[in-house]
């Protein structure tokens, strides 16, 4: 009998130990999940308004809607701390950039393990979270490309300058191209109005990379163009045409104008959008225009090559300027977020970049 009760308890042990490891190895992949998903929305928070609270609350919000039950019942904390450089990474409030979050304290209540004393297991979890290097690709811009001067510093745009883009056709149908004007891309649903109106309001999926060639068209639809870049502003005094009220559009966070990029985020800091969802939803405001040189541009009409993928923040609804002329009106900003990737030569500047996981080296959890 006593043999067997010797071997009795050791197949429960056995069997406790494939049961409580494996249940413990579950709970820790939903906990660096939970983790993970935490440090990108504060570090993706924190890109756009320079705000650790904010980070903070975002990151806590998310965290708390990834984890399941059982990780919820333990009254979990995530403490996050943030870095200007990835390594060393050091805590500081001084030009943060990075993200670490760290989770610990979960023990986990063993089902068989306990008949051979081991009543719990410990886990942990840390993830780090920034900004990538600038982005060769995006996969998110509006079909409009910019026009700029390869031989000058950002294309012979100054930051945080606030543009009146327009067609390069005067109120007279007059046709003259210089650094500031953009056009439309060539576009594979056709030229009709819902088709522009549609693919300039977010619908656009083709991914566009520095050094690829594209078509552009007479801008033939400017009422198109605004109504879809107006949908960012919650479609103010009727336009964005059929696309006012549609959820496929949704307006951005902020809808107040006119607004230059330090006045949004001061909003974001003080409306604490963070809260609410912020975390992984596109700021509508923001766009990411390719770049081209538009000199060899007849009417509208050319085969382009990318120079380079250029940020503007929609300051005021797009529409006609003073003189009658169709503008649409963006702050040229230093960098932004968006989706897309970065290439074998990643830009090490100015432009549109993404956040990113990267390796925790600061190693005192396993992340």
């Amino acid at each position: 009998m006593p043999l067997v009760a010797i071997s009795m308890t050791s197949l429960i042990a056995m069997a406790g130990l494939v049961m409580d490891l494996g249940h413990l190895y579950l709970n820790k992949t939903r906990l660096q999940n939970a983790a993970d998903a935490a440090a990108l929305s504060a570090a993706q928070t924190l890109d756009v308004t320079h705000n650790i609270l904010l980070a903070n609350a975002a990151g806590n919000h998310t965290f708390n809607n990834a984890i399941n039950q059982e990780l919820v019942d333990a009254n979990l904390m995530p403490i996050f701390t943030y870095s200007e450089k990835i390594k060393p990474f050091i805590d500081t409030a001084q030009h943060p950039v990075f993200v670490r979050v760290v989770v610990s304290g979960f023990s986990q209540k063993n089902f068989l393990l306990p008949i051979i004393g081991i009543n719990t297991l410990l886990a942990s979890a840390t993830a780090v979270a920034g900004p990538s290097l600038g982005l060769n690709k995006v996969c998110n811009a509006v079909p409009l490309v910019a026009c700029g001067d390869s031989a000058l510093n950002n294309f012979g745009f100054e930051l945080d300058t606030v543009y009146s883009l327009k067609t390069g056709t005067d109120i007279n149908g007059n046709w003259g191209v210089t650094n500031g004007a953009y056009q439309n891309i060539q576009l594979d649903c056709g030229t009709s109005d819902d088709c522009i109106r549609k693919q300039v309001a977010g619908q656009y999926a083709q991914c566009l990379a520095i050094g690829d060639t594209i078509n552009t068209v007479p801008p033939d639809h400017f009422s198109a163009n605004s109504d879809g870049i107006n949908t960012r502003l919650d479609c103010p005094a009727g336009s964005c045409g059929a696309l006012k009220g549609n959820t496929d559009y949704p307006a951005d966070k902020v809808t107040s104008y006119p607004y230059t990029m330090t006045k949004y985020q001061d909003d974001y800091t003080t409306q604490n959008f963070s809260g609410t969802g912020i975390q992984y939803k596109e700021l509508r405001r923001i766009i990411v225009m390719p770049v081209v040189d538009c000199s060899t541009i007849t009417n509208g009409s050319g085969n382009l090559s990318i120079l380079g993928l250029g940020c503007f923040f929609v300051t005021e609804p797009a529409g006609n300027d003073a003189a009658g002329q169709q503008t649409i009106y963006a702050q040229y900003l230093e960098n932004c977020l968006a989706r897309g990737k970065v290439g074998i030569n990643p830009i090490l500047t100015s432009g549109p970049h993404t956040i990113i996981l990267y390796r925790d080296f600061t190693g005192n959890l396993d992340s």
